[in-house]
């Protein structure tokens, strides 16, 4: 039976939680759970899935269309339905990247991923009449090694 996790490879796990502190705007925990594979001592390939569950106070800052915020008339009014979220887990993401290094110290990466909207989140007008319940995200970067 083969092992999953070599010598040179890695499996972290995280939770990162974020609170509006100046604003109403609520609160997220992000669960992460990431595995990295050292193809060689220089090039490593990873994948990482997470979830971000979002309070009440974060769902109807970002997701809810007030009664007032529906049917206002003039600039305010944004002509979607009145809609209320209930908190619970916002989405679930999966990154792939790959890193390099091209000297002991430097090297160079790239990570390309797509993340989609859960529950009541996704079945919001502002998703649903305006936005995407599906969204893709990458980039390109370069690290520096002490």
């Amino acid at each position: 039976m083969a092992c999953l996790l070599l010598d040179r490879d890695s499996l972290g796990a995280s939770v990162d939680i974020a609170h509006d502190v100046i604003g109403d705007s609520g609160t997220t925990a992000t669960f992460s759970l990431g595995y990295e594979i050292n193809a060689t001592q220089r090039l490593a390939f990873g994948l990482d899935v997470s979830t971000t569950f979002a309070d009440g106070a974060y769902a109807d800052a970002y997701y809810s269309v007030t009664a007032k915020g529906a049917t206002a008339k003039g600039a305010t009014a944004s002509g979607l339905k009145e809609y209320k979220v209930d908190a619970g887990f916002r989405d679930v993401s999966l990154d792939v990247s790959s890193r390099f290094a091209v000297t002991e110290h430097w090297g160079v990466g790239g990570l390309v991923g797509g993340s989609v909207l859960l529950g009541s989140m996704a079945d919001s007008p502002i998703v649903e009449d305006r936005g995407e319940a599906l969204s893709g995200h990458g980039g390109l970067f370069h690290w520096y090694k002490f």
